[in-house]
This record gives C-alpha cells, structure tokens and sequence, in this order.
C-alpha cells in the first residue's frame, strides 16, 4: 500500500513544471499526461514482472512441498516396515524363548529322573554286592566246615547253598 502511494506523490511531482521556459498549459499537462501514462505503464510492467516472479516463487514453494511430503511419506514407509519387522523379530524371539524354557524344564525334569534312577541302580548295586559278599562268606564257610570229599562238583555245592540262602 505505501508503495503505491509513493508511486502516486512520484507522479503528482512529475507533474510539476519541467523545462526552463513556460509554455502552455495544454502542452504541460499533455507532457504531464504522456509522463504519468509512461510511469503507469511502467509501473504495470513492474506489477506484472512482480507477479510472475511470485508465481515462479509459489510453484517452487510447491514443488518444494510436495517433494517435502513425498519424502515423508517415503520415510514413514520404511520407518512402519522397520518396525513391523521389528516387532515380528521381536515375536519370534519371544517364540523361541518359550519354546527354550519348555525345552530346558522338560530336561531338567529328565536330568532330576535320570539322577534318581542313578541313585536307585547305585543302591541297588550295593545291595546286590553286599548280598554276593554275604553269599560267598556263607559258601565259604560251608565249604570249610564240611570237608569231605564228593563226587558232585563244585557248583552244585554253591547252588545248593545259593537256595537254602533263598528260602531263608
């Protein structure tokens, strides 16, 4: 707005009397007239110039704007991806996890049975060489305490004692 009325008081002045010698006010106000068309025309130009540099401006702005959204939306693409792969990694990790734990429950059960049956077969043993040991001091004993001379063997010696022991 005080642009145009800066233009305004510039042509009111230009109005003013030019040239040294008066000549006639027609003549003046035809020169004054033509200076004031030639500002205007001048000024029309400089408009339109005006408007053309803010429509190059404004399509830049534009373009600019739309790169600006296509690259946002471009990010927001790979940023979703990143995190829906993420999200599934972090799933199957959880999967595998539990699946882990499962595993290592079930084998630790196993491990606990497996020790007892351990100490169950070790006792077992045990018993069993304590009662060979028994058996063989009894055969031993009867062998030597009864020293005469047979015609059975050796064996059905020891399998005889073996079952008077079983039937006790």
């Amino acid at each position: 707005m005080h642009y145009y009325l800066f233009i305004l008081t510039l042509l009111v002045s230009s109005c003013a009397r030019i040239g040294p010698a008066p000549k006639s006010e027609k003549q003046q106000i035809e020169m004054c007239l033509q200076k004031s068309r030639t500002d205007i025309e001048e000024l029309r130009h400089d408009l339109h110039s005006q408007k053309m540099e803010l429509n190059i401006l404004s399509g830049k702005i534009g373009n600019q704007t739309e790169t600006i959204s296509s690259l946002k939306k471009e990010s927001l693409e790979v940023y979703q991806e990143r995190v829906e792969n993420s999200l599934h990694k972090i799933d199957t990790l959880e999967k595998k996890i539990s699946s882990l734990e499962k595993t290592q429950g079930e084998l630790s059960k196993n491990i606990q049975q497996i020790s007892f049956d351990t100490y169950e077969i070790r006792k077992a043993l045990s018993q069993g060489k304590e009662r060979i040991n028994e058996l063989e001091k009894l055969l031993s004993l009867s062998l030597k305490s009864k020293p005469e001379k047979s015609s059975e063997p050796l064996h059905s010696k020891t399998d005889a004692v073996l079952e008077q022991e079983v039937l006790r």
